[in-house]
């Protein structure tokens, strides 16, 4: 049986006193007496008279055992009152045997007792808490007016301290309550009316010997109705009654102690946290107005005699309710821009204010007050309350205090203060989200991991912590240390050795957690787990792949798993995102370690596809991002609950790993359509906006994907004017959207075909000043950057190339400056012979990886007497001369091919992953029914039609069954030869 006397406090010598025998025959005494009723002082012999206890007795004897600590709570022995009283009798006379058994042991044994001393004290606990249970059914018993209401009180904070409520007595103290408060108002009236009726009339069931409310009487009902969680729904009419006292009593709020205001605006917090997003109602009105006062009363004192408690408990309240925050719409609540339909990150709940603006000040002036005594001493606080008052801050939108939140990281790193999981994760979610990033400071907090156990940490606080070390931009320091699907353990780090970093450690540990017991995590928790790895650029296929098999099944099996429905459209967002930057990581992983790698090196955007598809596998990663797609159109009906921010960072997810889903597709373009179009219809809410990057971002995707609506484009230039008030120059296309933003565009122009004149010269402007100042120091100066990119060059020179082709450069009004690029970059890559570069990361068309199946197919080319060379290039020159494109005549390599035919124009393509001789590459499981042409590719065979080449894709899936390494040589090359003059012969 658990003992529930072990929460001794320092100083606290309570162990003595609960194995003293006497104490308990005490209680058994007690128990009876209730039961059975109490002598009268002085009455002896048979005659002798007893007394039932009356509400004072009930309500003291209640207060003593909950003092003492020792009932069970309701969780450990459910409260029975029906029969409560059977059960307390039965009880005592159990423990009463107990220690008369004792005590004939010790009398008639020479040796000790072989029984423990205080063998009886489980008995005695569980008789502590039926005595509490008897208490509440002898108060049910009464009359409400027989009690005083500090009685009532006292009775309540009893229930809620041993953990033994319940509703009955709940309710019957609450209606006690507020009988007396109505009475006291008919009272007030009546002498208002009548002078000489209130000489003889005072309630003394809430006032004190000289006629004064007192504070306590009123604040621990509240307190306790919180910390209870009984929803009587009385708080509509006790909350109104002391915030109308707070109004209208003289001297009622100074009479309060500071805990008394602390708990009181503790309370009213709590209890209307309950409710819904936006908290509305008389009692909702009655906290703000509690809030109001209490932090008035707070200032007025300015915190003197308040303790570190009561000052958190103070701001722990305030932020709870979102007093006194405010949108970036000056004067307007939070709880008014959820009225008017915005969406809101978190499920806070929001008071509504008739005065934003008061309420902020007030807000702000008690936060002072907080963080001076902070800073003043800052030792006696807990970390508690310290992680408190960052989430605080956090909460309400508090001007950074850089000061303070360092004292506070200190403090809690410091090994000599005590720390939970919670103190170190909210303390983390806090400062990240406040912006506050000292990698030092991070750390050291994370260094307390060890002193409490990944095992102890809930997963909402392991998520918390990944998220914001993530954030702050706090990488691991042994980041290859999970991957073992690319790296061999020769030059991955040991778990032990990665574990001497603590950052390493927690990223460690939140991954374990996940894999080991998804079902305890949160869709958001899960979310923030994988975001974090994604972020902070670390691998880690086995978890990738244990949470989509979690999520949605196994890779051969039907859909199954928890689903994705719970998932709101950010974490959908997020998600995504997470498996495509992994997609990503692999890839800078193989460029990194090349030849240490296990598989064979991949280059080009197809080595993203190669590592996930080893990670998570291909059938798998496609039904997760097809369920992502589901929910996305089903859940979250049809995209109209996604922010811009959610479709583009999902798009763009489908765009990285090429997983081409038209319907969502579809629905992302009708989205963007119809919110571009309220916007200019004057409909101006934060749905409709889209900002530069979400825009650049979708856009680009649908390209990548070779989506590719008519009129689009359009639409996109004329929303655009708009949110330059039809005002083209520099600094108002800077003003929405970035020069990175606006070279994604500029690619997405040329995959399109379609060119709206004053998109493109918007385009131009914003990136060279094309049409306002063309001038490469004051661009670079204004947007703080080196000059343009490899992404803005080949952007620029791409789309200049396709539309003097499809345009005619009579018909092309635009045109790249004649310096263009040397004068406007200090990136010597775009000034060299070479620019090769990766068509996902630069927008690039031209890859020189050449791969183990290309080899083969040229000498297969070279069979057949198809003469060629491999890796032709054009030049900027080139173009220039030979075509008349508006280019520069520089010697920068701008379009290739893999292999060519020159004097012919015919040119081939191999669609597939590089590799080295004599190795195969990761066998996919595609075929022409998996895939299409992207945006690139799709782009490229454009431009060379219009260059007069004739072009011939060879992808990889149709090649590998000819070219089977384990044939004989002359068989497969009979194979390759026939396949290769089967495509020449085909007409173009």
């Amino acid at each position: 049986m658990t003992q529930y006397t072990s929460k001794n406090k320092p100083g606290n010598d309570r162990s003595q006193i609960l194995s003293d025998p006497k104490f308990a025959l005490l209680i058994c005494s007690t128990a009876e007496a209730l039961l059975d009723g109490a002598e009268e002082t002085g009455s002896i012999g048979r005659n002798s008279s007893k007394r039932q206890f009356e509400a004072r007795n009930l309500a003291n004897v209640a207060w003593a055992i909950a003092k003492i600590n020792i009932a069970p709570p309701d969780t450990v022995i459910p409260v029975d009152l029906d029969n409560a009283e059977s059960l307390l009798r039965e009880k005592s006379e159990h423990v009463r045997s107990i220690i008369f058994d004792i005590a004939k042991q010790r009398a008639t044994s020479s040796s000790a007792s072989s029984s423990s001393p205080s063998s009886w004290i489980p008995a005695l606990s569980e008789l502590c808490g039926l005595l509490i249970d008897t208490v509440s059914v002898k108060a049910l018993e009464l009359d409400p007016k027989r009690f005083q209401q500090q009685e009532l009180s006292n009775l309540m904070w009893s229930l809620a301290t041993a953990q033994r409520p319940n509703e009955r007595v709940f309710e019957f103290v609450v209606n006690s309550i507020v009988a007396s408060a109505e009475q006291r108002k008919r009272d007030v009236k009546s002498n208002e009316t009548n002078p000489l009726h209130s000489r003889g009339n005072h309630n003394t069931n809430n006032k004190n010997g000289d006629g004064l409310l007192v504070p306590q009487e009123w604040s621990i009902p509240l307190w306790v109705l919180a910390k209870s969680g009984v929803d009587l729904g009385h708080e509509e009419e006790l909350l109104p009654f002391v915030k109308d006292m707070m109004d209208n009593e003289p001297g009622f709020l100074e009479r309060f102690k500071p805990q008394e205001l602390s708990n009181s605006v503790w309370a009213a917090a709590t209890i209307i946290s309950k409710r819904p997003q936006v908290a509305e109602g008389d009692a909702s009105d009655a906290a703000l107005g509690i809030l109001r006062h209490t932090s008035r009363e707070l200032i007025r004192r300015d915190g003197d005699g308040y303790k570190t408690q009561e000052v958190t408990n103070h701001a722990w309240a305030m932020a709870t309710l979102g007093f006194g925050i405010t949108t970036s719409e000056k004067g307007t609540t939070s709880a008014a821009a959820i009225a008017r339909g915005c969406k809101l990150t978190h499920s806070y709940t929001y008071l509504h204010s008739d005065d934003p603006e008061g309420d902020r000040s007030l807000m702000e002036e008690v936060m002072q007050i907080t963080k001076r005594k902070i800073k003043q001493n800052i030792r006696p606080f807990t970390s508690q309350e310290l992680n408190n008052i960052c989430w605080v801050m956090a909460r309400l939108g508090i001007e950074k205090d850089e000061e303070l939140l360092g004292l506070i990281g200190k403090e809690i790193s410091n090994p000599r203060k005590r720390v939970n999981s919670q103190d170190l994760s909210a303390t983390l979610w806090s400062m990240a989200t406040m912006e506050y990033y000292d990698e030092d400071l991070y750390r050291g907090i994370v260094s307390r991991l060890p002193d409490i156990g990944s095992d102890h940490f809930k997963p909402q606080e392991l998520s918390n912590i990944l998220w914001a070390l993530a954030t702050a931009g706090v990488i691991p320091d042994f980041p290859s240390v999970f991957d073992e699907k690319l790296l061999p353990s020769s030059i991955r780090p040991t778990i032990k050795e990665a574990k001497t970093d603590p950052v390493t450690a927690i990223f460690a540990a939140g991954a374990a957690e996940l894999i080991s017991r998804p079902d305890e995590f949160k869709t958001q928790e899960i979310k923030d787990v994988l975001w974090a790895f994604a972020k902070v650029g670390v691998r880690h296929p086995k978890l990738f792949r244990a949470v989509a098999e979690y999520l949605v099944g196994e890779e051969n099996e039907p859909v199954s798993g928890r689903g994705l429905s719970d998932f709101n459209s950010q974490g959908l967002a997020n998600l995504a995102y997470s498996y495509a930057r992994q997609a990503q990581i692999g890839g800078e992983t193989l460029d990194k370690y090349e030849k240490k790698c296990r598989i064979a090196f991949t280059g080009g955007r197809l080595a993203h596809f190669t590592v996930i598809f080893l990670d998570v596998g291909e059938g798998l990663l496609r039904k997760l991002f097809v369920e992502i797609a589901k929910a996305n159109l089903e859940v979250h009906d049809n995209m109209s609950k996604c922010s811009a921010q959610d479709i583009s960072n999902t798009v763009w997810a489908f765009a990285v790993l090429g997983l081409k889903h038209t319907k969502y597709l579809e629905a992302v373009e009708a989205t963007m359509r119809s919110r571009m179009g309220r916007y200019l219809d004057g409909n101006r809410g934060a749905m409709n906006r889209i900002q530069g990057q979400e825009m650049s971002n979708t856009l680009w995707a649908m390209a990548a994907l070779n989506y590719t609506p008519r009129g689009l484009l359009n639409a996109v230039e004329t929303y655009f004017m708009e949110i330059i008030n039809h005002d083209m120059t520099v600094p108002n296309i800077s003003r929405v959207i970035s020069r990175q933003e606006m070279a994604n565009m500029v690619w997405v122009v040329a995959v399109f075909g379609e060119y709206p004149k004053k998109l493109i010269e918007l385009l131009y402007m914003g990136i060279l000043g094309i049409g306002d100042r063309s001038d490469p120091e004051y661009l670079q100066q204004h947007y703080g950057d080196n000059g343009i990119l490899p992404t803005h060059f080949n952007s620029m020179v791409y789309l200049q190339t396709i539309m003097d082709l499809e345009l005619g450069r009579e018909q092309n009004p635009f045109a790249l400056p004649d310096d263009f690029p040397s004068a406007w970059t200090s990136n010597p890559s775009l000034t060299a012979q070479c620019a090769s570069s990766s068509s996902t990361d630069t927008n690039g068309i031209m890859e020189l990886n050449t791969s183990a199946v290309q080899n083969r197919i040229s000498a297969a080319f070279d069979r057949i007497n198809f003469g060629h060379v491999d890796e032709h290039l054009l030049t900027m020159k080139d173009l220039a001369i030979d075509y008349g494109i508006q280019l520069a005549p520089t010697s920068v390599d701008i379009l290739s091919l893999d292999i060519a035919n020159i004097d012919s124009k015919i040119g081939v393509e191999v669609d597939g992953p590089g590799g080295k001789e004599g190795m195969w590459e990761y066998r996919f499981n595609w075929n022409s029914n998996d895939q299409t042409m992207n945006g690139s590719t799709s782009l490229k065979l454009r431009m060379f039609h219009k260059l007069g080449w004739r072009l011939i894709n060879i992808p990889f899936w149709d090649w590998v069954p000819i070219d089977d390494v384990g044939k004989d040589n002359s068989k497969r090359f009979v194979l390759q030869e026939e396949y290769c003059q089967s495509l020449l012969a085909q007409e173009d």
